[in-house]
């Protein structure tokens, strides 16, 4: 049994009418199981849409653009989709390809460079529908998109859930590797405890059964962006930190005095500036220039991704491979929610609502109450908030005092 192609649609809702026109266009490709489209009328009533669609955006491997436009002024299509989805395409080698539904500038845009549908990227509109031209016009769009699905499906892998599956293999000798070489595993599943580890059959019994919790810290990323030491210590020098030397390298220490002498948010969004700029030093050429300028979370997707493809042992690769239904993290990153997505799990992030403005934000289960995180759709909770919402950052000391004294408070903060 082979997988169709998964086709993500991008459009503004003002060619609606083109997408249908699509979307039935490919219905037999579907019948078939040559094609599985998605756009965002497919997100159910009460789901969590942002979700729904990053988990589309990186679950794909056709992109189509229904160009005119107001696709071309949409800010959420070009920040959103159309970015993360030019980065898969550098990154991973999906097809992208432009669909000039309507007339406009595109080939003055980034997507200038693409080659686009119909031939010579003439709009679609501009073929005449008395004539059955603009029927025609479709159906060759029809006819490219099959020849690649099929091209697809002849060299795609099946992935089953019997014991023989490629993931099932993969993980099994991940598990021998670590249980004949534990001193040597690198960034397999757990870095900490002593080489002579006594319970390691115990632990991957666990693992295996989808009994285990991960729990993990910062210095996951810590070769992305440096670790907090490093900044701490940038820190006090820039600023003239002025209490004890030991503590110069303590970054709560240290964003506790900038929040006092500059004002709250100072060492949030510094906190985040720098990460960025870090990041780009480090691994500026592994991203498309387009993201220089981006959010960290993209900067540092992007970054990684060319990293995954050289390696399988990276930690988020990793984890993101094992049977469970639960992590807990402090990195602020999304790192992790993206490389389970990688593997076809539908992901769901959760915050610790430690202050009083977290608690204001939507929860997940707000729009899917009756969800319980399982193996194929597992939660990823962070504990010291997210990037993208930088007052949920546990950073300053009086945060920390803070955070233990919401979770004391509440006990069913923590799952």
């Amino acid at each position: 049994m082979t997988q169709g192609l998964k086709v993500f649609i991008s459009y503004a809702h003002e060619d609606e009418e083109h997408k249908n026109t699509l979307i039935r266009q490919l219905a037999g490709l579907a019948r078939r199981g040559l094609v599985d489209t998605w756009d965002d009328r497919s997100i159910d009533p009460g789901a969590d849409w942002q979700n729904a669609i990053s988990h589309a955006l990186y679950s794909c491997n056709m992109a189509l653009f229904l160009v005119s436009a107001d696709f071309l002024a949409s800010d959420f299509i070009h920040s959103v989709e159309l970015n993360r989805l030019l980065v898969r395409r550098e990154e991973e080698g999906i097809r992208v390809v432009p669909i000039i539904v309507r007339p406009c500038a595109w080939s003055l845009e980034t997507i200038g460079t693409l080659q686009a549908l119909p031939k010579d990227g003439r709009p679609i509109t501009t073929f005449p529908v008395e004539t059955g031209e603009r029927e025609q016009a479709w159906t060759d769009i029809t006819l490219h998109l099959a020849s690649w699905a099929e091209a697809h499906t002849r060299t795609s892998v099946a992935l089953t859930d019997g014991p023989g599956d490629v993931v099932s293999q993969a993980l099994d000798s991940l598990i021998k590797d670590l249980l004949s070489n534990p001193e040597g595993a690198d960034a397999r599943i757990a870095t900490a405890g002593p080489p002579a580890f006594e319970k390691w059959p115990a632990l991957l019994d666990s693992i295996l059964q989808g009994r285990c919790t991960p729990i993990i810290g910062p210095g996951l990323t810590e070769w992305l962006v440096g670790s907090n030491r490093e900044l701490a210590s940038q820190w006090a020098e820039d600023y003239g930190y002025p209490m004890e030397v030991q503590h110069r390298d303590d970054l709560p220490h240290v964003a506790q005095y900038l929040s006092v002498q500059q004002d709250p948010m100072f060492p949030r969004n510094r906190y985040i500036e720098d990460l960025r700029r870090e990041l780009l030093g480090r691994h500026g050429t592994d991203m498309p220039a387009v993201l220089h300028n981006g959010c960290l979370d993209e900067m540092m997707s992007a970054a990684v991704t060319r990293f995954w493809r050289r390696t399988v042992t990276e930690a988020h690769r990793v984890l993101a491979r094992l049977p469970l239904p639960l992590y807990i993290t402090t990195d602020p990153s999304d790192l992790l929610e993206r490389a389970l997505i990688t593997t076809g799990k539908a992901a769901k992030s959760e915050l610790c609502r430690w202050n009083e403005y977290i608690e204001q934000l939507p929860s997940l289960y707000d729009a899917e109450p009756s969800y319980r995180p399982d193996p194929n759709q597992p939660l990823v909770y962070h504990l010291f908030g997210r990037f993208n919402k930088p007052d949920s950052l546990v950073l300053t000391e009086d945060d920390y005092f803070d955070f233990l004294m919401g979770v004391t408070r509440n006990r069913a903060l923590i799952p």
